[in-house]
């Protein structure tokens, strides 16, 4: 006997999610080594710990079409292992979304921090020491044609601790994001759009997810969860601006990423500071300034009000020039590649003994 198409398709749904997940973010994660932002790291590792989730379940689906034979469960073993990676991706992700949506509330975001800490770890303790109690196992109906799956006991402690990571996600990231989105314009609005989506289907489709036993609908559960991670790439991935020809000139393409705002791009050029000032967009987030602005007195690059106190409060550089933003601060730049590079070999020629 093989696999009914439902529980292919189920499977094959269920291993993207993972593959995806994980893929997608080692590789956000990867990159934000090289670029220095923080942001996209904790992103990339939510996305890895999302993909972990259904790791098992995805495992014992492909142990059935290669071998024929399900993997053993001794005392629930494969609803441990999906979810304990539960308080890492909250945990991960809260502190993405927080930051993204009130990163001026330090006592908050220090408050909430605490909360899902403490929440996380009984959780833990709960799902690995009250296993039978906190989950309803669905074995197999036909051993060899169909593949594991559980549904959480939403009266048991664990339910409980679940119900509160999800309506607390739900409605503060989801809903702060779609603030957040009509408070921007540009492509940041776009991205912020991106994020809420991603918040609605993963933690909504997670939550049914967890409610739902096996059929059809978990087909449509589990590609509600793949969609969310695609906005969720679409919301990290690096989009470009072409601006207009501008004559005798090159086209000037411009990097936009909504994790890595603090990161200088490796060369400015002239025309690209003309282009941000005469359409009146911020050279920094990309977002239309419909109101006040901040232009720097040196090279008149052009940046919305929110960047400019950004940059002061970071580096205090213009991206162009150097200038000071804040002249009452002193300018602390990071060195670039190529300078560190330098310094290396300046601090190594100077080591080492010279000969006549």
């Amino acid at each position: 006997m093989v696999l009914s198409y439902i529980n292919l398709l189920k499977g094959i749904i269920t291993l993207a999610i993972v593959v995806f997940g994980i893929i997608w973010g080692s590789v956000s994660f990867i990159k934000s080594i090289r670029l220095r932002a923080k942001l996209l790291s904790y992103m990339g590792a939510t996305m890895v710990c999302l993909g972990f989730i259904w790791a098992a379940i995805a495992t014992d689906f492909l142990v059935v079409v290669i071998t024929g034979t399900n993997l053993e469960n001794p005392s629930g073993l494969l609803s441990i292992l999906t979810w304990i990676w539960v308080p890492p991706t909250i945990g991960f992700s809260m502190y993405v979304d927080s930051n993204l949506i009130v990163p001026d509330k330090k006592k908050f975001l220090q408050a909430i921090a605490y909360i899902f800490f403490i929440l996380g770890i009984l959780w833990e303790i709960f799902i690995i020491f009250d296993t039978m109690n906190s989950f309803l196992f669905i074995e197999p109906e036909s051993p060899n044609v169909d593949f594991y799956d559980d549904i959480l006991a939403v009266g048991s402690p664990a339910g409980i601790i679940a119900t509160i990571f999800f309506l607390f996600l739900l409605n503060f990231c989801g809903f702060g994001f779609l603030y957040r989105s009509f408070r921007s314009t540009g492509l940041l609005r776009k991205k912020f759009i991106y994020l809420t989506l991603t918040v609605f289907l993963t933690g909504g489709c997670g939550i049914l997810d967890g409610l739902t036993s096996q059929g059809i609908t978990l087909i449509f559960v589990r590609l509600g969860i793949f969609g969310g991670l695609f906005f969720w790439y679409l919301s990290i991935k690096e989009e470009h601006i072409r601006p207009t020809k501008v004559p005798g000139k090159e086209k000037i393409e411009v990097e936009e990423s909504l994790f890595r705002l603090h990161k200088r791009p490796d060369r400015i050029t002239e025309e690209e500071v003309t282009f941000h000032r005469e359409k009146k967009i911020c050279l920094i987030c990309k977002g239309k300034i419909g109101g006040f602005n901040f232009i720097c007195s040196n090279c008149e690059a052009l940046y919305c009000i929110k960047c400019s106190e950004m940059l002061a409060s970071t580096e205090n550089a213009c991206w162009v020039c150097n200038s000071p933003i804040d002249k009452s601060k002193p300018v602390d730049l990071y060195p670039s590649v190529e300078e560190k590079i330098d310094i290396e070999k300046y601090e190594k020629e100077k080591k080492e003994p010279k000969f006549n």
